[in-house]
């Protein structure tokens, strides 16, 4: 059984155990410890629980925080039962949508507004929160999740890297990478084809000529070897294949904002029915890490002037797992910027923007470069309008688990094989956390 002292571990180099005691002993008072421990649970929450690495210290971490402080504001217990059937049940939207809600709840109270949650019962929107200069707000959470076109380039990716890794290992070769400009999502190169393109360019390594770009059903694909490895190592072990796999795939901006743009109308047509002229309605919306957040707002701010006529403003919200290498360490990066309506039914008055404090990581106002890689090595690749999938498994041979170097970037495993063929896997960090 997960004890509240075994999580919380990779964050306390940035907060104090105490606090971290507090924060995951609110988890526990609303979901309960027997729930939380349960053997073979399957809910998102119960495996960050019962696994704790750095993704899901974070996440629980602000669920945590949320509930804590919104109890310090008042809140009982009934507040947060209200949705807890909701978040604890299989559909994702919904354990995404409740999760969203405490984590918007939090945004605005920690800045000393007044935050009411609203009973599932209440329709039209989610939040009442009362802002330093007494403007009432009607809010309503939203989460934009990433598009079926993303799933399915996200599904081609992991195909295309499952028949690299096994062509490395038919041709008894580790430390290679493979980029792929994806074209077309409907056509999965078959591992015959991957395995002709991949020993081609074996051959003119072998021969130190550079190596060549290939193009199968529209879809380019490039493989380079390894930068070296990293410093105290024994090299590439081959009984685990590392390599490094990326593939990139340029959507549709106009559907993106279509998508989000279905999102903000319903809001807009459940705030006509409930809204008094004294109180200004405000959707917060969460939207994926792969859109350019000044794109969005520019987009929609425009749009103000025919549409949306019951919404007072909008908020987009996204993160990122990001590494800090001043710090030598990861951080949650949250983007968050506001568009108001200033000539709508509900206008928003010009003297007063609303403030946001984030509990935990940073904060930014422009979406971030992604960026791949660790102290010594990094890729750095702009997120605007691309489709990104990358992968990285660093297998090493070492003397002793002294030479261990941890991973701190998104997307990169790192596994090291003792000469006594015992095998320490580091946690993969992911570029998404599941709920927030």
């Amino acid at each position: 059984m997960k004890g509240i002292s075994q999580i919380g571990s990779t964050l306390s180099q940035h907060i104090s155990r105490k606090n971290l005691i507090k924060v995951y002993a609110a988890c526990q008072w609303w979901l309960g410890k027997e729930w939380l421990n349960q053997e073979k649970g399957t809910h998102p929450i119960q495996i960050m629980w019962q696994n704790p690495n750095w993704a899901s210290d974070t996440e629980l971490y602000l669920i945590g925080y949320s509930i804590l402080y919104l109890r310090k504001q008042g809140h009982k217990r009934t507040d947060f039962d209200g949705k807890k059937t909701e978040i604890l049940g299989k559909q994702i939207s919904n354990q995404n949508g409740y999760i969203f809600e405490l984590l918007v709840s939090t945004l605005f109270s920690e800045n000393k507004y007044k935050v009411q949650l609203l009973p599932p019962s209440a329709q039209g929107y989610d939040l009442d929160i009362t802002t330093l200069k007494g403007t009432e707000l009607q809010v309503s959470c939203k989460v934009c999740l990433p598009s079926d076109n993303y799933y399915e380039f996200e599904t081609y990716s992991k195909d295309t890297e499952n028949k690299f890794i096994q062509a490395q290992k038919d041709y008894n070769v580790t430390g290679w990478t493979l980029t792929s400009q994806v074209n077309r999502i409907d056509s999965f190169p078959t591992l015959e084809q991957i395995k002709f393109m991949f020993g081609a360019n074996i051959e003119r390594y072998f021969k130190q000529q550079e190596p060549t770009e290939f193009i199968c059903s529209d879809n380019y694909y490039s493989f380079k070897h390894r930068l070296p490895t990293i410093p105290g190592t024994q090299g590439y072990s081959l009984n685990n294949i590392s390599y490094d796999y990326t593939s990139f795939f340029d959507f549709s901006l106009e559907n993106e904002l279509s998508r989000i743009d279905r999102i903000i109308k319903k809001a807009n047509a459940k705030f006509k029915d409930v809204t008094k002229l004294n109180k200004k309605n405000i959707t917060v919306i969460k939207i994926p890490r792969y859109l350019d957040i000044t794109n969005v707002c520019e987009h929609f701010l425009k749009r103000f002037k025919n549409n949306y006529s019951s919404t007072s403003g909008i908020i987009f919200l996204q993160s990122h797992i990001l590494y800090d290498p001043t710090k030598d360490t990861l951080i949650l990066n949250t983007t968050v910027e506001a568009i108001y309506n200033l000539n709508g039914q509900f206008p928003w008055n010009s003297n007063e923007t609303l403030d946001f404090v984030i509990p935990i990581g940073s904060s930014s106002k422009i979406s971030p470069k992604l960026v791949v890689g660790n102290k010594n090595e990094k890729i750095k690749m702009t997120m605007q309008n691309k489709y990104i999938y990358q992968n990285t498994v660093e297998s090493y041979l070492i003397k002793n688990a002294n030479n261990i170097s941890p991973s701190y970037a998104p997307g990169l495993t790192r596994i090291f094989e003792l000469n006594d063929g015992d095998i320490i896997n580091t946690q993969k960090i992911p570029f998404d956390l599941t709920l927030i």
